[in-house]
C-alpha cells in the first residue's frame, strides 16, 4: 500500500491490532507491506480508501496462510 504523509498518523492508529506491518518505506510517499486476515480485508481496504480520500494504491502481492499465535502471524 502506498499513500501520502498527511494520513500517516491516522492510518498508524487505525492499524493497531488490525494488521501486521512487515515493512515500511519512507520516500516521497509512504509504502507499507503488510499481512491482513482475509476475512477483514474488504472492511480494512474500504476504511483505508476512506481515510486517504481514495489517494492510495493497494496491491495484493500474494495470498499466504500463516500460523497465528496470540492474534499475530508467525513469520
Amino acid at each position: 500500500m502506498t499513500f501520502d504523509y498527511p494520513v500517516l498518523g491516522k492510518l498508524d492508529n487505525y492499524f493497531t491490532d488490525k494488521i501486521f506491518i512487515q515493512d515500511k518505506v519512507y520516500t516521497d510517499k509512504v509504502k507499507y507491506k503488510f499481512y491482513i486476515s482475509a476475512d477483514k480485508r474488504d472492511k480494512i481496504f474500504s476504511d483505508i480508501i476512506e481515510f486517504t480520500s481514495n489517494r492510495c494504491t493497494i496491491e495484493i502481492e500474494d495470498e499466504l496462510y500463516l500460523p497465528v499465535v496470540g492474534g499475530k502471524p508467525i513469520i
